[in-house]
């Protein structure tokens, strides 16, 4: 039996660092793990840039090739096919959902949805988008107001090597907890139609 898989996309300001480091990241460690889910990112500014060289390089020194990469402007298309669109910041989802507000249950900063789903996390089976609703439920918009070190990701953009490593690692416990609480509900590697 071929089972879809779920598709995640992270979103970040410019996707030159972060999203794209989230990306590579739960896309491998997915792999790794045998599920089956679909994996990408895009930012909120026009598409086509790089991410700088001091990116690449601590990139490359965690395993990720960002050489290639080309920022991904996202699209309505790109968003209304994601179960779930997790953002690096309450400034990064209230900018979709003020765009896009049919978005806004499938919308979540990341730790913010890493919250929720360590006390709710997928029961073995679940159906995936009816447990990303459940995170939405009875949810209010203000969680999206201000900032919080709580909830954002810290940027390196523009910042030295070590930020990019912090950034790196951040990422990577983040990405750790996600798949963590997640895989009940999704496919195993097999199984899944991408």
């Amino acid at each position: 039996m071929v089972i879809a898989a779920p598709e995640l996309i992270f979103i970040c300001r410019a996707n030159r660092c972060r999203s794209p480091l989230a990306e590579h990241l739960a896309r491998d460690k997915a792999y790794r793990l045998g599920l089956g889910v679909t994996v990408s990112s895009a930012g909120l500014l026009r598409p086509g840039e790089l991410t700088p060289q001091v990116g690449i390089r601590a990139a490359a020194q965690a395993g990720i090739d960002l050489s290639a990469h080309r920022s991904r402007r996202a699209n309505a298309d790109q968003l209304a096919r994601a179960d779930l669109i997790l953002t690096s910041g309450r400034a990064e989802a209230r900018d979709l959902v003020a765009e896009l507000p049919e978005t806004w249950p499938r919308v979540h900063p990341l730790r913010q949805f890493l919250r929720w789903a360590h006390e709710n996390p997928a029961p073995q089976g679940a159906d995936f988008q009816a447990w990303v609703g459940q995170a939405a439920a009875g949810r209010s918009r203000t969680v999206l107001l201000g900032s919080s070190a709580a909830d954002d990701i810290a940027d390196p953009m523009g910042r030295p090597a070590r930020a990019w490593r912090a950034a790196i690692g951040d990422l990577d416990r983040l990405i750790d907890q996600l798949l963590r609480s997640c895989s009940g509900a999704l496919p195993e590697l097999e199984a899944a139609r991408r």
